[in-house]
């Protein structure tokens, strides 16, 4: 058996065959990995003497982040807290708890946190653009936190731009969002174009022909890329697109509800929806009743997101499915890691497009198909 004090972490990584990345973020408790690969890194460890330093000391943050551990200022101006950041602690914002997407989304990461041995703050912006800035504000001027997941409703946040100058690594997680100090933040998302596209052929493919699209809020990246996929369906199959039968607005049974009046007058009706949301579409059929309307037999619908109680409706919801759980692990990997290679192993796919880069992880969305949908009459 070697020195430890003569074993690199690097050694470790190569006896067991990952990279070093991996080997030190999963001695710190920052990376869930399968448990052959946990053993691998066990046994690397244990024949080559090597024995994990302490992770009380954080001189590396000072040379890394010159000023670290004096008072930084926010956007706000407010001074930043120098009593140190705690590298286990990760703030997640999240737009509501209302959409039961998000709820999941939230369940899913705590429960990875717990798993990793990290604290979890959960805060809810309420889908307003000033909030989320003051959040992310609170976040730096706290000096607790050692990472940011971000599930944004707005294309930017300007308070995001502050980030740079502090430790704190941030993830985006479901959407998009511009921020010009960094040219490539980590991001954690669907595939949306190729899901939407899945969707729309699907309903294609049974034989409708006018397919309404209710879309989400247009400034958001995840509607941008739905419509598109939609749109891509309709152009494949040689249906020409009508703006009429698209609509946008926000992600919330209500407005689901809404749109089905305005359907139902048009002198040619859809006989199929896609929703870009569960709840939108559980709105939508929720209505369709009082108005003498059959769901699936007088109008299909598909969704997208996969909440649970789509599998309890009568009849059950045909939907794109999320992958929330790998959602929430490659989040927290990406979080304290330096590339995407480590989140892609610990999920076991290899989802980017080769365009990307390894900080960008684009998942697939998976076609669930139950009873909502079928051929038009």
């Amino acid at each position: 058996m070697r020195n430890s004090a003569m074993t690199s972490l690097s050694q470790v990584a190569k006896q067991a065959g990952v990279s070093a990345s991996t080997v030190s973020r999963y001695f710190r408790g920052q990376l869930s990995i399968k448990t052959e690969t946990a053993e691998k890194i066990r046994q690397a460890a244990d024949l080559l003497g090597y024995t994990t330093p302490s992770l009380t000391d954080t001189r590396h943050l000072s040379a890394q982040y010159p000023g670290y551990g004096i008072p930084h200022t926010s956007a706000s101006g407010q001074p930043i807290s120098s009593t140190g950041i705690d590298q286990s602690a990760v703030a997640l914002i999240v737009p509501e708890l209302t959409n039961p997407f998000y709820a999941s989304l939230c369940e899913a990461i705590t429960s990875q946190t717990q798993a990793g041995d990290h604290v979890l703050e959960v805060m809810v912006s309420g889908r307003q653009a000033t909030t989320e800035a003051k959040l992310v504000d609170h976040v730096i001027e706290s000096g607790r936190f050692g990472g940011l997941i971000y599930a944004g409703m707005h294309r930017t946040n300007r308070a995001l731009n502050h980030l740079a100058t502090t430790p704190i690594r941030l993830v985006l997680l479901d959407e998009d969002v511009t921020i010009p100090t960094q040219s490539h933040p980590n991001i954690v998302t669907v595939d949306n174009y190729s899901g939407a596209y899945q969707a729309a052929s699907y309903l294609i493919s049974l034989g409708h022909r006018r397919i309404a699209h209710i879309a989400g809020p247009t400034m958001l990246s995840t509607t941008t890329e739905r419509l598109r996929g939609y749109r891509a369906a309709l152009e494949n199959a040689d249906i020409p697109y009508d703006p009429k039968l698209v609509f946008s607005g926000p992600y919330t049974e209500e407005y689901g509800a809404s749109v089905l009046t305005y359907l139902i007058q048009m002198d040619e009706r859809p006989t199929a929806v896609f929703a870009g949301s569960d709840i939108v579409a559980i709105g939508l059929i929720s209505v369709c009743k009082q108005y003498g309307i059959s769901i699936p037999q007088d109008l299909s619908v598909v969704g997208c997101d996969g909440i649970r109680m789509g599998r309890w409706l009568r009849p059950s919801l045909t939907t794109l499915t999320q992958p929330i759980d790998d959602m929430a692990i490659a989040a927290l990997n990406l979080l304290f890691q330096e590339d995407g290679d480590d989140a892609r192993n610990a999920i076991d796919r290899n989802n980017a497009d080769s365009g990307r880069g390894n900080n960008d992880i684009r998942l697939p969305l998976t076609l669930t198909i139950r009873e909502s949908a079928v051929a038009p009459r």
